[in-house]
């Protein structure tokens, strides 16, 4: 089992049991992820820009084209051009199809680059005691 953290210390160490090439890969994916943030959060909660305008701020910086790189092609597409181990491969596809997007799907090369991003930035949220603590606390909801 590859588990991602918060810490990317700690995902790193994960993914260089199963890779060291992957493990140097991850971090420098990751900490791009991470300098995408703010562009992806403002985006999100604001109307989107006229389209031309919008590919024009996009091409003006590095991380700009990397998205719009990104924007069209599949997450599996830039899985595969970036990792090498197969476990690594499938735990990151894996965060792209949890947010409901087919990685081999074009337009979803996004989704590899926010997972990453978001987990090392913000953090995500984890019911105590996983999946099955989450419905058990439900169940006894429901039964009080």
């Amino acid at each position: 089992m590859l588990v991602t953290y918060k810490d990317l210390d700690k995902s790193c160490a994960e993914i260089a049991r199963f890779s060291e090439k992957d493990d140097r890969t991850y971090r420098a994916f990751a900490e791009r992820a991470m300098r995408m943030m703010p562009m992806i959060v403002a985006g999100s909660y604001a109307p989107p820009i006229p389209w031309g305008p919008f590919m024009a701020m996009l091409d003006s910086e590095a991380e700009g084209r990397v998205i719009l790189d990104a924007m069209n092609r599949s997450s599996l597409d830039i899985s595969n051009q970036r990792f090498e181990d197969d476990r690594v491969k499938i735990h990151l596809l894996k965060l792209v199809s949890e947010n409901l997007q087919l990685p081999d799907e074009l337009g979803t090369g996004m989704g590899i680059f926010i997972m990453p991003g978001i987990i090392h930035t913000y953090g995500m949220s984890q019911p105590l005691g996983g999946s099955d603590g989450l419905t058990d606390a439900l169940v006894r909801c429901l039964e009080d």
